[in-house]
């Protein structure tokens, strides 16, 4: 019949092979083979010549915790003669643990646990600027990470492209930004970005002059900026020459590109007056001598009295 047959030993066996009989055939036209669909053989462990565990481990996905490792289904009663006698070893990071133990007659067993899941590094930023020149424009800064699904937790304005997912943070001004970012298993990521080369405000400039006194020779106005500056005009020299009173204006850029303006006048080129000098005598004496200044018209001594 149809009827699935079972076969049970009186005692457990050790086999390498198993050999079965059939002595009667129910079907008596099936006379020249045997079907057998379904065989089912099962092993007793009891009856093995050496102690035998499994391993269980608390955690078996992708962890930052201490993963414990413990011996269950034991095929008898053992002893662990390492470990401290312990059946669990703690993993604190990947790897492998042998517990080594014996039975009551002394056999000697082993089960080796392996753990290969455990991540506790932080992830890891690579930060790269659109620029690192001195300049007056916006500084963009492309973060990539080491790993998959960083989320980044401080409080910062990052932009997420929503094509490639990559993400940038935009300095507008020098600053430096404290960032904290965390895998999925939760470690924690901490990375500082300092920009401090852009420049948004114009240079400015002061003046040296040959001379500030009144002369009648040539003043040259030497350009001095507040930084380094490119002269645009003036064939690119920083003095100018004033054969006249006048105003010059130079103009002149940063190197962050800001550019302004700075006006050098002078107002204190005088011709010398045509003049004489005359002495109540030139011979030798032992009177004072008076000196007479005759200027020409349209100027007068100022000091002396004015005499």
């Amino acid at each position: 019949n149809s009827t699935a047959k079972k076969i049970t030993f009186d005692e457990p066996r050790l086999a390498k092979y198993v050999s079965i009989k059939f002595t009667e055939i129910n079907a008596p036209a099936l006379t020249s083979f045997v079907s057998v669909a379904v065989l089912n053989l099962y092993e007793n462990p009891t009856v093995s010549e050496i102690p035998l565990a499994e391993v269980s481990y608390d955690i078996s996905k992708k962890t930052n915790k201490d993963v414990v490792a413990e011996l269950v289904n034991e095929n008898r009663e053992i002893t662990v003669t390492n470990n401290g006698g312990k059946k669990t070893y703690t993993f604190t990071k990947n790897g492998e643990f042998t517990f080594e133990f014996v039975d009551k007659n002394g056999k000697k067993g082993s089960a080796t646990a392996k753990v290969d899941w455990i991540d506790k590094t932080p992830p890891k930023l690579d930060v790269k600027f659109s620029t690192t020149d001195i300049t007056n424009e916006e500084v963009v800064a492309t973060l990539t990470f080491d790993k998959e699904n960083v989320t980044v937790i401080s409080d910062a304005s990052i932009s997420e492209d929503p094509v490639d997912g990559s993400k940038t943070l935009t300095f507008s001004r020098n600053d430096s930004i404290k960032l904290e970012f965390q895998d999925e298993l939760g470690n924690v990521g901490k990375k500082t970005i300092t920009v401090d080369w852009i420049d948004t405000e114009a240079p400015t400039a002061e003046f040296e002059f040959s001379t500030t006194n009144i002369t009648d020779k040539e003043v040259v106005a030497t350009l001095v900026p507040s930084e380094e500056v490119t002269i645009l005009n003036n064939d690119g020299k920083d003095t100018y020459t004033f054969t006249k009173n006048g105003s010059f204006t130079f103009e002149f850029v940063d190197r962050a590109g800001n550019v302004s303006t700075a006006t050098a006048e002078v107002n204190w080129i005088a011709p010398l007056p045509q003049y004489t000098v005359k002495y109540s005598t030139e011979e030798l004496t032992k009177e004072d001598v008076k000196i007479e200044l005759q200027l020409e018209n349209g100027y007068q001594i100022f000091n002396n009295n004015a005499s």
